[in-house]
């Protein structure tokens, strides 16, 4: 996260006035500010209002930026979340479309499917199943032969 706001701050700076006043350049400043400050409400008024193909660009993160938003949201909120309200602040168009995603995420859910469970959410996405970004699987040792090398 740090990488990132330095990076964009850096890039911001070098922005002149004349490109800053452009349209789509203060479009991206505002969608970087959002992200760097966690403001998601933010920055999904700005992905339905992206200009030009704006949004079309922003659709191949928006699903990475939905998944800390979800995080923030089941990590502060107890006990249910109200599913319709998941679906404005995540800004899905369809119930069945947020539903699914939830649901591949692990997302534990009400007997009714209204609400989203958070503590049954939290305990299940914390359990570990598989093994994690970034960490090798474990290896299996060879089976056990003996050698002998030919001088």
């Amino acid at each position: 996260r740090r990488d990132f706001v330095t990076t964009t701050s850096a890039a911001i700076a070098a922005l002149s006035p004349r490109q800053r006043k452009s349209e789509d350049i203060a479009h991206a400043v505002s969608v970087a500010e959002a992200l760097a400050a966690g403001d998601f409400f933010t920055f999904f008024k700005l992905y339905v209002s992206a200009p030009k193909m704006g949004g079309f660009a922003m659709d191949f993160f928006v699903d990475r930026v939905r998944m800390v938003a979800l995080n923030a949201y089941v990590g502060s909120m107890n006990p249910l979340i109200d599913l319709h309200d998941l679906k404005r602040w995540l800004h899905f168009n369809k119930r069945k479309e947020c539903f699914r995603f939830l649901k591949e995420k692990g997302i534990k859910f009400s007997e009714d499917n209204k609400f989203v469970d958070t503590k049954a959410s939290r305990e299940a996405r914390s359990t570990p199943s598989a093994p994690k970004r970034g960490v090798a699987p474990a290896v299996r040792k060879p089976h056990p032969t003996k050698l002998t090398l030919k001088r």
